[in-house]
């Protein structure tokens, strides 16, 4: 406990105890285009990143989080991670919805605006792109195989979706996509500007 930042602690704290103690049935904080536009479930862009469906939804995620969030937090400053979490924790559940609405549009098929999502996952994965952006130049193991860190995201992107079909490939395609606008797009740049500081690293 002493090695995790507090900031880290607080979230891994936050999302066990809504695990075991949760804001509402998962049915009713998950987020998708229908529950959020047609029966304005606004709420559920706030309470859908933090809870989970099942023990092990919960306990992969929270393990995943765990270094990542060590890391980035004790390189950015606790202040700017938790607003980086807010952010991303908002944003991955727009794209999501912004993806729903453009394959329904595309496709015709209805199911793409009712497959409802919850979880820290999207999160995770635009936290990823960070974590790789420091180094990448350097390498990653992925179920095995060395991957280039400017790919490895997307390698685990797919991994996860073969190894774990019902993962939602939406909503982690909507976390690489929050974080590039971060790394190589202009959301750092704004962040800064709407919170009139910086974090303590520059990517």
């Amino acid at each position: 406990m002493m090695n995790i930042p507090p900031v880290t602690l607080a979230v891994l704290g936050l999302n066990t105890y809504l695990y075991l103690f949760p804001a509402a049935p998962v049915m009713q904080v998950c987020v998708s285009l229908k529950q959020v536009f047609e029966f304005k479930g606004w709420r559920r862009l706030l309470l859908s990143p933090l809870h989970h469906a099942d023990l092990l939804h919960l306990f992969f995620n929270m393990a995943f989080f765990l270094p990542s969030g060590k890391r980035l937090e004790r390189r950015l400053g606790g202040a700017w991670f938790v607003y980086l979490l807010s952010v991303f924790s908002l944003l991955t559940r727009l794209v999501y919805l912004a993806l729903q609405a453009v394959l329904t549009e595309l496709t015709q098929d209805q199911s793409y605006s009712t497959t409802c999502a919850v979880g820290f996952s999207g999160v995770l994965f635009a936290l990823k792109v960070l974590s790789y952006q420091d180094n990448p130049d350097g390498e990653s193991s992925v179920m095995g195989y060395t991957v280039s860190n400017r790919y490895a995201t997307w390698a685990e992107l797919i991994v996860i979706q073969i190894t774990t079909p019902r993962a939602s490939f939406i909503g982690h395609l909507a976390g690489i996509l929050v974080g590039l606008l971060y790394t190589a797009g202009p959301l750092k740049a704004i962040m800064e500007i709407c919170a009139c500081f910086k974090s303590k690293d520059a990517y």
